[in-house]
């Protein structure tokens, strides 16, 4: 199962690694198209402060049920 977390930090990595391929000095060798099709998904793709805000929603919908995510004292009942 995965946690509501582990589901935000997949979203920012794989924010991470689009932005990484999008860079020919992090990722040398990287064919054009491949480059391409980053760029296109990463039009649509949730920004860090978008990402930031969902979370705090997602927190906020959830706090009647002791699940808090990105802080320091998690609880999950």
């Amino acid at each position: 199962m995965t946690l509501p977390e582990e589901m935000f930090n997949s979203i920012r990595n794989a924010r991470m690694f689009m932005l990484a391929l999008l860079d020919p000095t992090m990722t040398p060798k990287v064919p054009k198209e491949i480059r391409q099709r980053a760029s296109d998904r990463l039009r649509h793709f949730p920004s860090e402060f978008e990402i930031n805000n969902l979370q705090e929603m997602f927190n906020n919908s959830h706090k009647d049920k002791g699940i808090i995510i990105g802080e320091t004292n998690k609880q999950l009942n």
